[in-house]
């Protein structure tokens, strides 16, 4: 069975943060292997992709296990070079040409070697990867009293096959929480809500791992880990 690209809940927070593409088209992206590979870490199955997000018009750089394909970090390239090597503009210029039409960049430089990670810079990867888990997507987004737009909920479940999923479970007025998702999963309203919508819309044989709630279109994104209580009910785990 060939493996498809996964993020882990640290890489998922930073695809949502950094790139407006969303973390599902990313990863149909290095499935695709539009991405040029740059570096990896010695000793580890660690590589790094360049790829170039076309709504950004910039590039980035994605850590990926060459294995088990998890995507545990994504940087900036600007950070990248602080922590590794200047990458070369020929890279540049063949991650965007892999993704755009090729006359969008002409005459492109022959590609260099790729480098090995230096020591120090592995050491620093350590600090700065996280582990494993994904995240999702999310509906249209009407306009809540005060000036507050819906929340947007979407859960992320591993089904039976331990494929990683994104579910749309729909939206939830701010206004009440002041645009606060820690606030709005302690409402038991909410809560019941989201037990409804679970079981209309996720599998029973599939598990709920966490959920990401958005503020609006592109507004704050928090992540919380879901585990079932006492009673077998969907919780927020709230730190």
């Amino acid at each position: 069975m060939t493996l498809r690209t996964t993020f882990s809940r640290h890489a998922y927070a930073r695809v949502c943060e950094r790139l407006s593409m969303d973390p599902e088209e990313l990863a149909v992206q290095l499935d695709a292997d539009l991405s040029v590979k740059i570096g990896e870490e010695k000793g580890t199955r660690r590589i790094h992709r360049l790829f170039y997000s076309p709504e950004d018009h910039q590039c980035f750089v994605a850590i990926q296990d060459e294995k088990t394909r998890l995507v545990v970090t994504i940087l900036p390239v600007d950070y990248y070079e602080n922590l590794a090597w200047k990458i070369s503009k020929p890279f540049f210029e063949e991650a965007e040409r892999l993704v755009c039409s090729p006359k969008s960049v002409e005459n492109p430089s022959p590609i260099p070697p790729v480098p090995t990670m230096k020591q120090a810079a592995i050491d620093r990867w350590g600090l700065e990867v996280s582990p494993p888990d994904p995240i999702p997507s999310v509906p249209p987004v009407k306009q809540a009293a005060k000036g507050f737009p819906y929340f947007r909920i979407s859960a992320v479940i591993v089904d039976e096959n331990t494929s990683q999923k994104s579910v749309k479970l729909g939206s939830w007025p701010s206004d009440v929480y002041e645009g606060s998702a820690r606030d709005l999963v302690k409402d038991a309203k909410f809560l019941a809500y989201i037990q409804q919508r679970c079981a209309d819309k996720i599998p029973p044989d599939s598990c709920v791992i966490g959920m990401v709630i958005t503020l609006g279109k592109k507004g704050r994104q928090r992540w919380f880990d879901c585990e079932k209580d006492n009673a077998g009910r969907l919780a927020f785990v709230i730190r």
